[in-house]
């Protein structure tokens, strides 16, 4: 996957529209993001985080609610409207997402997640992808299991090292999730399934071997008999060359009784 373009509306700190394409190189594809504490670093991640999965992270790794996502000013002149659009290309297809929350017409001032309503569009090559079909085209490209990995904020570092050495359950899922970025557990499955192959390898080799020992039997046995069947028909070669002397001899001895 690269990221093209993304357009930032109402989104933390950035107020109003923001629009921030993104270099594109035929191979290189790491983006690094740089500049001084409270400069939206942070912010600008969990827009593409939130654009994809509707998810956003603060410290301590904590969701953050909808309502601390809308940027302040904007909610103060009370416009609660808040999205994200990111444009992006993956296997030569060409991505369009928008993700956006509105405060429902009913609620005054929002104070819990559910006082919004969220909208979530897609389109492939320009073809509108159908509600139900979008998570499951967003975990093709990025699954959202590993996209820390692949949106990772260096300033929470200290964070997945006390969460990995504090052995919880978050810790744990933590470290499933890098074993899976890192392909472990296809490493392992691989290891099993070359034990497999090389068992059933072994088990031809025994049944070759066999065979071999069988096949070199009966060459023995066939060499025998070949020896056997060219003696035969040297024997059968003499007794027919005897059996014509003996008639030979036969006519010539008739032939003398006749004369006497």
């Amino acid at each position: 996957m690269k990221l093209q373009e993304i357009v930032i509306n109402n989104f933390m700190p950035y107020k109003g529209e923001q629009i921030v394409q993104f270099p594109q190189h035929e191979t290189q594809n790491v983006m690094l993001l740089y500049g001084d504490n409270m400069r939206g670093k942070t912010s600008f991640l969990n827009s593409i985080r939130w654009g994809f999965y509707g998810l956003a992270v603060g410290r301590h790794l904590r969701t953050i609610p909808r309502v601390n996502l809308v940027n302040i000013e904007a909610a103060s002149v009370d416009d609660w409207s808040m999205s994200i659009l990111l444009k992006f290309t993956h296997e030569e297809k060409s991505y369009e997402l928008r993700r956006k929350i509105t405060k429902k017409s009913h609620v005054s001032v929002p104070s819990i997640d559910n006082d919004f309503e969220e909208v979530i569009g897609l389109k492939v090559d320009g073809e509108v992808i159908a509600g139900d079909k979008i998570l499951n085209q967003i975990n093709q490209v990025s699954p959202e299991e590993i996209s820390r990995f692949f949106l990772f904020d260096g300033e929470l570092l200290q964070e997945y090292e006390n969460l990995l050495l504090d052995k919880n359950a978050q810790g744990e899922k933590i470290k499933l999730h890098i074993e899976q970025a890192l392909g472990v557990p296809s490493l392992i499955n691989g290891r099993a399934d070359f034990a497999v192959l090389l068992q059933e390898s072994r088990r031809i080799q025994t049944r070759d071997a066999n065979n071999s020992s069988e096949l070199k039997s009966l060459a023995t046995r066939q060499s025998d008999l070949d020896v056997k069947e060219d003696t035969a028909k040297a024997d059968l070669k003499s007794l027919k060359e005897q059996k014509n002397d003996v008639e030979l001899l036969v006519d010539t001895i008739d032939e003398k009784l006749k004369k006497h």
